[in-house]
């Protein structure tokens, strides 16, 4: 089990209330461990403009636990030091370490925000195959089309480029249209010709934990069937994959489990 985040910042403590499309500081932390693994670059797409439930102080906290070394140094006007005021998402994603960041939206415009509703088939020519990391961050529940959503993502790759989901699998009761099971991610993308990299369950009970549990599962285990889990536990996915040069678009899976199994 691995655990992301401690209680004694000494930065002010979390900022806001978590709801809808946000990154907690738990979540940034685990981000910074995937970026270090996976030395983030080039160009990110973001599938929403992002909500951020922390401060730069506090990320700078989170940085030093994991020994994040961050490639940018944002400016005074960019982020601020005092500790109850959040950081806005494309700076967060540039000290990650990407130089350029495309933030996606629908509902709302604004400075370097590309307005696309992700339920319409069509991927815009100036989105495909320029990304080199994708983040869903509790997006795609809230689009009613997942089949294009997940075409969208392959069409934003490059060759080489991967995507990262986190996204609601179980008590996210009306949070959005879907929650999605841990064998959605791996049938889907092994259909689809991608290399899996990473999977965690993000448990915790309230979304502005700064501790909560990231656990690994492996493709024989995420084509279980789990009939039960902590009843008051939130459960997320943190799943990662890479477009190889074999990968595919649309490809429809069959469920893990009941391959070989006819009579099931």
């Amino acid at each position: 089990m691995i655990l992301s985040g401690r209680d004694d910042t000494g930065t002010g403590g979390h900022v806001g209330v978590l709801s809808g499309m946000v990154i907690s500081v738990a979540l940034a932390r685990q981000l910074m461990t995937v970026g270090a693994e996976m030395r983030f670059n080039g160009r990110a797409i973001t599938l929403s403009r992002y909500l951020l439930r922390f401060s730069l102080p506090m990320l700078q906290h989170a940085a030093r636990e994991v020994g994040y070394d961050f490639r940018y140094a944002p400016t005074a006007a960019e982020a601020s030091e005092d500790p109850t005021v959040p950081m806005v998402s494309r700076v967060f994603f540039r000290m990650l370490g990407f130089s350029a960041v495309t933030e996606l939206e629908y509902f709302e415009a604004g400075d370097g925000i590309y307005r696309l509703d992700l339920n319409d088939p069509r991927t815009p020519d100036d989105l495909v195959g320029v990304a080199d990391v994708v983040f869903d961050l509790g997006t795609s529940e809230h689009i009613f089309h997942t089949p294009n959503v997940m075409s969208h993502i392959n069409r934003f790759l490059k060759v080489g480029g991967a995507v990262v989901h986190h996204t609601p699998s179980n008590n996210h009761m009306n949070h959005g249209f879907y929650q999605f099971a841990p064998t959605f991610y791996f049938d889907r993308y092994a259909a689809n010709g991608f290399a899996v990299e990473k999977y965690q369950v993000n448990m915790f009970k309230d979304w502005a934990d700064p501790v909560q549990a990231f656990i690994p599962m492996d493709a024989d285990q995420a084509g279980r069937e789990f009939h039960s889990m902590q009843p008051n536990d939130f459960a997320m996915n943190l799943f990662v994959a890479r477009k190889t040069a074999t990968s595919k678009i649309g490809a429809i899976p069959q469920q893990r489990m009941y391959l070989g199994r006819p009579n099931s």
